[in-house]
């Protein structure tokens, strides 16, 4: 590893071996991106302890300028969804990294995802008057994710080291994940939120099937139904009612985009 590197941006992401079935496309796609941008440093988080000498081989097959690191779940009284539990864990584990190594950026970003290769000089000139930035792309629904964060989020450190993930599991067993959290937060700070659908993403499902989206302006619509405030009072309204109301939001709504 180049240790004398400059490194500005942290490309973080979690993934454990049972949902590693694109990490291949992924790496590549990691090396074609620290090739465009040479001041990045890709940290993986796991909590799979088997998977760390794997992941450290791979990281030197793919010739990648990185690390591996490994967190421990939480254990929770009541709470019983131990997935959301452990990518919520990764992502503060990758957080702290990014504090305490000094860097300026956390990207996050899907192991099951490739990326525009010009990912970071795009997502740095549109997180520039911001302090986080989402690009959209498309679920397995085969529909648009620009409401909410997760899959390609560029954050700047300083609303990152304000801000921890956490998220929200009820006794009736329903959940708010970590990023619909973290925008809730992101408003409490009032932090500034930039949204669209900024570059090329290809999202890989399995079984050789791959949904992609490319750069598109956000209709009148999609702006709307992005607009944070309105966020905030769903996400609120999720927290009393018990059940996360932006989820359906998203399928009723963006199902037909």
């Amino acid at each position: 590893m180049d240790y004398m590197r400059q490194v500005d941006v942290v490309v973080g992401t979690t993934t454990v071996r049972k949902s590693s079935f694109a990490l291949d496309h992924f790496l590549l796609n990691q090396y074609e991106i620290q090739s465009n941008y040479r001041g990045s440093e890709l940290v993986i988080a796991t909590d799979d302890p088997d998977f760390v000498d794997e992941l450290e081989s791979l990281i030197k097959k793919y010739n990648l300028f990185g690390c591996v690191i490994m967190y421990e779940t939480e254990p929770h009284n009541h709470k019983s969804n131990y997935r959301l539990q452990s990518i919520t864990c990764g992502r503060n584990a990758v957080r702290e990294y990014v504090l305490n190594s000094g860097e300026s950026y956390l990207l996050f970003l899907d192991a099951d995802m490739t990326y525009d290769p010009q990912i970071i000089d795009i997502m740095k000139k549109e997180i520039d008057g911001y302090d986080v930035v989402q690009s959209g792309y498309m679920v397995r629904s085969k529909s648009i994710n620009a409401l909410g964060f997760g899959g390609c989020s560029l954050i700047k450190r300083d609303i990152l080291s304000k801000i921890r993930f956490r998220y929200y599991e009820f006794k009736n067993g329903q959940v708010i994940d970590e990023f619909n959290i973290f925008e809730l937060d992101l408003f409490r700070r009032g932090a500034r939120i930039n949204k669209g659908v900024f570059l090329s993403i290809n999202h890989y499902l399995g079984h050789g099937e791959v949904i992609s989206i490319n750069p598109r302006d956000l209709s009148l619509f999609q702006k709307v139904t992005t607009w944070s405030l309105l966020r905030y009072v769903l996400l609120q309204l999720s927290i009393i009612s018990k059940y996360d109301i932006t989820r359906y939001f998203q399928r009723l709504l963006y199902g037909r985009s």
